[in-house]
């Protein structure tokens, strides 16, 4: 049993060292909040980094959960962008 949870640990640190520098990845997609395939190709170029990044951990239930949960961070995150650039009349 100890085993198992230091080996948790050691997964979980690695993941998050995995991701430590997303944001910095994710910082350089662009897309034209005025055309929809832009933005579902912005959406599918988030997917694909964040499961790249995290792949070699997906098979602990916790870490599945947690890629989950960033691509649906990130999902909000474009579309919130998107509201504000239409409001603002960016991209126009």
């Amino acid at each position: 049993m100890i085993l198992d949870f230091e080996r948790f640990n050691q997964e979980l640190a690695d993941a998050q060292e995995a991701i430590k520098n997303i944001d910095d990845d994710l910082g350089s997609i662009k897309f034209d909040p005025y055309d929809e395939t832009s933005i579902e190709e912005a959406i599918q170029q988030v997917y694909e980094i964040i499961t790249n990044r995290i792949c070699a951990f997906s098979s602990n239930p916790l870490i599945e959960l947690f890629i989950k949960k960033t691509k649906e961070d990130y999902f909000n995150r474009i579309h919130k962008n998107v509201e504000i650039a239409r409001v603002l009349g960016e991209g126009e």
